[in-house]
């Protein structure tokens, strides 16, 4: 899921980020992908500044009318919508009806108009240019819920498993494809939509970078002993009152406070939470 998270920094679309990581059976990644406007003859337009340093060449939304060009496509069906019943409509109530449709949840749900390519497309098509079939039966992470444009796709592309971060409340993938997806994890004969239960990718390396020449000394490993090892996050897990606690009986021991009630045993502090202290 980092890889699909990062590779979503890539995209430049006005509407939102989305980024893919496909792998084969075994988990290997074939590819990433990510959602932006598909270039001529392959892949999708990049910022490059070697042969493109003015940026003329990059024809993606925001340097192709400067415009979400899906947005613009609604503004217009709305506008035709309304033409259409106008001689039903009473001239003073267009207006009210206009802003009415222009604001009906289905017609903002509309996708289809976008001129990028979905993530989820875009990390298949580069899996399968470049791996074949490699692809079928394997999974792919996706940092929001596949559409049901994508959903078809992914089930003919020979895809398993789906794992996501974020709902996408617009697709139809389960109400579309039913007989072919599932969000049950208890069922094997349909591609599963699973949330994605793991690392947040947020959190990836400050989990696992670790520090220049923190793992080794003089060529060997640097072991740590479990019962004075302390923990990669910054933030403790323990409920505020035991907190509090443990900050208590560390002021005591150190003299900085004076209260009346008896000490906690030695035990209870040896798991003092980092930075509870304030000395």
């Amino acid at each position: 899921m980092y890889a699909a998270a990062s590779a979503a920094g890539n995209s430049a679309c006005l509407s939102r980020q989305v980024g893919a990581a496909v792998t084969d059976e075994d988990g290997e990644v074939l590819a990433i992908g990510w959602n932006d406007v598909p270039r001529p003859f392959g892949d999708l337009y990049v910022t490059d500044l070697a042969s493109d340093p003015t940026g003329d060449k990059d024809k993606r939304c925001w340097n192709y009318g400067g415009k979400c060009h899906n947005d613009e496509e609604k503004s217009i069906l709305a506008a035709h919508v309304i033409e259409a019943l106008a001689p039903y409509i009473h001239e003073n109530k267009r207006a009210d009806a206009a802003q009415a449709v222009s604001k009906n949840k289905k017609l903002r749900g509309l996708i289809e108009f976008s001129r990028a390519i979905h993530a989820e497309m875009h990390a298949i098509l580069t899996a399968l240019r470049q791996k074949g079939d490699r692809v079928r039966g394997g999974k792919i992470f996706v940092t929001t819920y596949p559409c049901h444009s994508c959903a078809r796709h992914i089930v003919a592309a020979g895809i398993k498993e789906v794992y996501f971060i974020e709902p996408y409340k617009k697709s139809l993938a389960t109400k579309l494809h039913g007989d072919a997806m599932t969000e049950s994890e208890q069922t094997s004969d349909k591609v599963r939509l699973i949330p994605y239960d793991g690392v947040a990718p947020t959190r990836y390396l400050s989990l696992f970078k670790m520090k220049p020449n923190s793992r080794k000394k003089d060529g060997r490993v640097v072991r740590i002993a479990p019962d004075i090892a302390t923990p990669k996050l910054e933030k403790s897990l323990e409920a505020l009152p035991a907190l509090e606690g443990l900050v208590i009986e560390s002021l005591r021991r150190r003299s900085l406070i004076e209260t009346h009630q008896p000490l906690a045993p030695l035990h209870a502090v040896e798991h003092e939470a980092p930075g509870t202290d304030p000395v």
